[in-house]
């Protein structure tokens, strides 16, 4: 064969490059947020449901007044001072566990301020089952962390006896309509416990939500859904909670504008294991829990089994039985777990201290690949919904995405943006393609992983807002109104020094997994404050 009658090279474009890992029809195109015409395709039809019989029992929990609940709530300090605005600035003060709406101050703005008055360490949207929901536009956000904002600290390794530290874990209720004005969201429920500080919480991803049930016995009540969480006292819990509405039902005499105060006498599954220090969790599908530790373990618990049949902290044997997995990862603690995939995933990336990020399949759990390494902590790293590709940070503050799976192009990974704080969180969605993040530097920012990149321009991040603080006035001021950016702009901004005080650190930032409220995203700080944005673009959105 002559050089002549070799067959020509590809030659591939960058447009190429991006479009043939897109998981949906032109959504490389989506620079400032989700449009509801080019969303994903739904995997679980809108109509998986689980747990069919597992159902809220009102005997694990015990209604409190106010007064009696007091102990367990952040105290009622000081209105937080806040300024925001984008033309027009307006000074604020909220007031301990109330909020306002953006829309009264910002023209064509969607979103709520939250004063939690905690540390917020754990930020979730409920899932709902869209086949047993008659509300649609309403949705609830669970809030938890440490008992006081910041300066309350406490160290990876804490133990807190169970009954030494009281706190709670606070379910918001948000109308989420983007069609006229909006609704002020309340604090809907209170989980008042004595375990600890909350170190991580999440929802079951899918199909546990419910507003009826078939059943004669008053005992048996209708669940919001089932929380995992991650306690002080070194001890996962697998919570169902009861809908506010049938606690309601039960207690006529707490209003629908009054929170309803919930003291749990029994968690439904206590998941032990010897000398465990949880650092962080996450769901498995919806049939398993998993929780990395201190020490650099991670444990898998069979939760499908448990919450069917309960599972008691003295019961050895049943602890020993829904143990699946407990395996040493990393040789610090670990900072990050998440699986790839919604139902029954088999593969996890796990993040660490000790600098490195790993994938690892829990059918062949004593053998994981090194991802990649850093010289400083890896805090976070994300699979993208429906794609092969992973985000993560570096020991430079930048955020990168590579690609895993077949590729026809030599570069495989893609550098998003430089931040000038440490990357806290990072947060994804099923329905669209956007990757959330929030920092040290108190801001969060929105990016189309798939995006295409357009000729002669770098990649484009949109900044959903930052959080200023001036200790001298203890004022905070939101930063709103900022256009879609090139991400090298990040380069332009004064670098924070990462040790001061983080009075702006936003701590966690969650999408809401819900289909057509997927646009909505929280961000919570250490100060207390909690952000509910709509991203959403396109005028979509505001038909039926």
């Amino acid at each position: 064969m002559t050089s002549q009658t070799l067959p020509k090279k590809k030659k591939l474009t960058v447009e190429r490059l991006f479009r043939s890992k897109t998981p949906g029809s032109s959504i490389e195109t989506d620079y400032e947020g989700p449009a509801k015409e080019r969303l994903l395709p739904d995997l679980l039809d809108g109509q998986y449901t689980t747990y069919d019989n597992v159902h809220a029992l009102a005997t694990d929990y015990k209604v409190v007044s106010h007064s009696e609940a007091l102990a367990y709530l952040p105290e009622e300090t000081e209105p937080i001072d806040v300024t925001v605005g984008i033309s027009t600035k307006a000074n604020i003060k909220i007031k301990t566990r109330e909020s306002v709406c953006l829309d009264s101050y910002m023209d064509y703005k969607k979103g709520f301020v939250l004063n939690t008055g905690c540390s917020i360490w754990s930020l979730d949207f409920c899932p709902k089952t869209p086949s047993k929901d008659s509300h649609p536009d309403i949705h609830y956000l669970a809030v938890a962390g440490y008992k006081s904002p910041y300066p309350e600290l406490h160290s990876l390794d804490l133990h807190q006896p169970t009954g030494s530290y009281l706190n709670c874990i606070q379910i918001w209720r948000f109308d989420l309509s983007v069609k006229g004005a909006q609704r002020v969201p309340v604090l809907d429920m209170c989980l008042l416990h004595d375990y600890g500080v909350v170190i991580d919480a999440k929802w079951c991803p899918y199909g546990a939500y419910e507003e009826t049930v078939e059943s004669t016995d008053p005992n048996v009540l209708p669940k919001l859904g089932i929380l995992a969480a991650a306690f002080g006292d070194s001890m996962p819990r697998a919570l169902v909670i009861p809908h506010p509405e049938a606690i309601r039902a039960l207690h006529p005499k707490v209003k629908d504008s009054q929170t309803v105060y919930m003291q749990i006498r029994e968690a439904r599954c206590v998941f032990h294991a010897p000398a465990i220090k949880p650092t962080v969790l996450s769901w498995a599908g919806d049939s398993r829990i998993s929780c990395g530790t201190y020490s650099g373990q991670i444990i898998i618990w069979d939760a499908k089994t448990a919450l069917k049949k309960g599972l008691k902290k003295d019961d050895k044997a049943a602890q020993s039985d829904s143990i699946i997995l407990n395996t040493i990862v990393h040789d610090s603690a670990i900072s990050g777990l998440v699986w790839r995939g919604m139902v029954d995933p088999v593969e996890y990336i796990s993040t660490s201290l000790d600098g490195y990020m790993k994938i690892c399949n829990s059918k062949d759990p004593f053998i994981n690949m090194t991802f990649a390494r850093s010289r400083a902590i890896m805090y976070k790293a994300v699979w993208m919904p429906q794609s092969d590709n992973i985000c993560h940070n570096d020991a430079d503050n930048m955020l990168h995405a590579t690609h895993t799976g077949n590729t026809d192009y030599f570069k495989t990974g893609t550098r998003f943006f430089d931040s000038v704080g440490k990357l806290w969180d990072m947060s994804t969605c099923e329905p669209h393609t956007f990757l959330a993040a929030s920092s040290a530097d108190g801001m969060v920012r929105i990016l189309n992983v798939h995006q295409l990149r357009r000729k002669g321009m770098q990649q484009t991040q949109r900044m959903v807002y930052a959080l200023l603080y001036d200790k001298d006035t203890n004022k905070y001021t939101y930063v709103d109104g900022v256009r879609a950016m090139e991400c090298d702009f990040n380069k332009f901004l004064p670098t924070r020094n990462r040790f001061v005080e983080a009075y702006y650190l936003i701590s966690r930032v969650a999408w809401n997994p819900n289909r057509f409220a997927s646009p909505w995203l929280a961000s919570g700080a250490v100060s207390g404050l909690c952000r509910v944005d709509f991203t959403g673009v396109g005028h979509e959105w505001l038909m039926d």
